[in-house]
């Protein structure tokens, strides 16, 4: 784009002094952005339904394929917490992770770039189809991916999934810390500390690469570069009204989404009225189900609306630092090397035609195991009981539990020197009791004198640290009770141990028996075979059906996916997920048919547990449908 030209309107003046009174109105200045979105709005609406499409048939079984080129490169047909150690140290394990890596920053770059080439292209005159905007945001991806542009990993992975900023973008929007790091990181004051300081630098980041993915597009510039301008760009804007605009534009799009939910409405009420005559209940008609199925649809169609929306903001705002600083950007010009290649063109539908071939299968079996409401049993299980209500893994933990209406909860527990069952997570007494001994080296009589209460308050100091045997005898009729072996080395024989306080208290049919270490199973099985036992691991990739001597198979909630429920399931295994906290990802798992959900707040997670009732369930499903749109 040259000086003597402006990128979309030559009505609007260019010398600073105009443009500096134009800023003191840039919230009442919409003509532009609206340009922009107007350019061709059909055309880049019909690319984000392509691309969002493309990502569910192509993208997620890539994704599965590379899965299974882990395992395969690693000699297994699966990858748990016991060989998860052996497979990192083979280097073909590394290289396919960074495949992976590339492939989700491709994907992303993909949508980017085709919406920020399609504006520009719009301010030149040229209006592209779909197709054209699909194939420049490829190129746009091709051009990209390369190791010169190696900081674009990081940037894609963390900066913009951590600041939310990836809600318009299809394939970031999945990444999601784990849980259980979280957890981590919650229960450490330094790692707190730490965690928030990474947020705000990684948010610092996010508003000074604002316009980067734009510059990258229409300047062809690197990511280093583009970075490089579009700090310079945000200090020509100004922070405050970058910040401002964008607040204003999100609100203005909130209005707008909810006056469309509210027509929406207003049509299917008169609808309402006309095949009903004489009926004007509001509460017939506005019931849960068929508000929440309304609610998912607008929202999905405002998903796929405001990420169009998103790019003609930030470009906008880029075209205006642009001019104020006498900047050039150079003129739009299409590439028929990309565009119109018959040889890419037929690689591209043969790729597309072959992974809808393998996928489509696959997605409609999901559809209807997600819409299976008979499948809808999930157990709602404590955490180390109700944790956030009393001390963990302590008799008021268990009655809090019990209190709140929970039906199942989760124990942990280790072997004293005496050979005493207890119930404790850490193998010292530091963090929880205050002393700093190793369970192995006491005994319960000193054990019994501790106090487990106090560091989580005041109101329950003195409460003691229970074995086994107390908490199966008081809760032998209100709960069903998960119970983790804690190895510390120093335990030989627990196994038994445990069995032996299971069948003394004819408590087989309420309990499971749970480890990270599988041979501890296999000993757990040798002692009775009808105990049931769950095999918890951090990772759970491939056939993890295949591990005999696991009743159920606990996984962690990043790789509990529909093709690893459904083939735990088909396998006569049942699936628990741990540790969950957030009530998407609850919801998300319900609608999945989980057989138990671990969590630190079984309060919320049985008031979204609720929501899926009777005829509120399937709204609820297919909300996780439409998640993949």
């Amino acid at each position: 784009m040259s000086t003597d030209r402006k990128p979309v309107s030559e009505q609007e003046a260019s010398t600073p002094d105009q443009e500096k009174k134009r800023g003191r109105r840039l919230l009442l200045k919409t003509n532009r952005t609206a340009k922009l979105i107007a350019g061709d709005f059909r055309s880049m609406l019909g690319f984000e339904i392509s691309y969002r499409v493309i990502c569910l048939v192509v993208f997620f079984p890539i994704l599965v394929y590379l899965e299974r080129l882990i395992l395969y490169v690693n000699g297994t047909d699966n990858l748990a917490q016991y060989n998860v150690v052996k497979s990192l140290l083979n280097p073909l394990t590394w290289l396919i992770l960074i495949v992976v890596l590339m492939f989700v920053v491709f994907f992303t770059l993909i949508e980017q770039g085709g919406l920020a080439v399609a504006m520009h292209a719009s301010t030149s005159g040229k209006k592209l189809k779909t197709k054209e905007i699909l194939s420049e945001g490829t190129r746009y991806a091709i051009d990209n991916v390369n190791a010169a542009n190696w900081p674009l990993l990081p940037y894609v992975l963390l900066v913009l999934p951590l600041t939310a900023l990836a809600d318009e973008t299809s394939i970031v929007r999945f990444i999601e810390m784990p849980g259980f790091i979280l957890e981590f990181i919650y229960q450490r004051q330094w790692a707190t500390i730490l965690w928030y300081a990474a947020n705000i630098i990684i948010l610092i980041l996010s508003i000074g690469w604002i316009f980067t993915f734009t510059v990258m597009a229409i300047e062809h510039k690197g990511f280093s570069d583009a970075a490089k301008r579009s700090w310079k760009a945000v200090r020509t804007t100004g922070l405050f009204r970058l910040i401002v605009t964008l607040l204003c534009y999100y609100i203005i799009f909130t209005v707008i989404v909810s006056l469309l939910g509210l027509i929406v409405f207003a049509v299917w009420y008169l609808l309402w009225l006309w095949i009903e005559p004489g009926t004007a209940d509001l509460n017939a008609l506005l019931t849960p189900d068929k508000t929440e199925i309304v609610t998912m649809i607008i929202k999905t169609i405002c998903m796929w609306i405001g990420a169009v929306v998103f790019q003609a903001v930030i470009q906008e705002m880029y075209y205006r630092a642009c001019e104020t600083e006498g900047y050039s950007i150079p003129d739009y010009v299409p590439n028929p090397a990309h565009i119109d290649n018959p040889i890419l063109a037929a690689a591209f539908w043969i790729i597309c035609g072959l992974a809808v071939f393998f996928s489509v299968p696959p997605r409609i079996r999901q559809i209807r195991w997600m819409m299976n409401t008979e499948n809808g049993k999930t157990m709602i299980m404590a955490h180390r009981g109700f944790s956030e209500a009393a001390p963990e893994n302590t008799i008021p933990a268990f009655q809090a539990a019990v209190d709140a209406g929970v039906k199942a909860v989760e124990l942990d527990v280790q072997m004293l020197k005496d050979g005493t069952i207890i119930v404790m997570h850490d193998d010292s007494f530091a963090r929880t009791c205050g002393v700093n001994k190793h369970v192995w080296e006491t005994d319960y009589d000193e054990v019994k004198t501790y106090d487990a209460g106090s560091f989580f308050s005041e109101e329950f100091a003195g409460t003691p640290v229970p074995t086994l045997d107390q908490v199966i005898k008081q809760f032998r009729n209100d709960l069903f009770i998960n119970i983790e072996i804690k190895r510390t080395g120093h335990d030989e024989g627990i196994e038994k141990a445990v069995v032996d306080i299971i069948r003394a208290n004819q408590f087989i049919d309420h309990c499971d028996v749970t480890s990270q270490d599988y041979d501890t199973l296999i000993r757990v099985k040798e002692a009775n075979p009808d105990i049931l036992t769950a095999y918890t691991t951090v990772i759970g990739l491939g056939e993890i059906e295949n591990l005999d001597a696991a009743s159920i198979i606990s996984i962690q909630e990043t790789f509990a996916t529909f093709s690893t429920v459904e083939r735990l399931h088909n396998a006569g295994k049942r699936v628990f997920v741990w540790t969950v906290n957030d009530a998407d990802v609850m919801d998300r798992l319900i609608s999945l048919n989980v057989d138990a959900i671990l969590t630190n707040d079984p309060v919320k997670g049985a008031q979204v547990l609720s929501q899926h009732q009777g005829l509120l369930d399937l709204p609820y499903r297919l909300r996780q449908i439409l998640r993949f749109v």
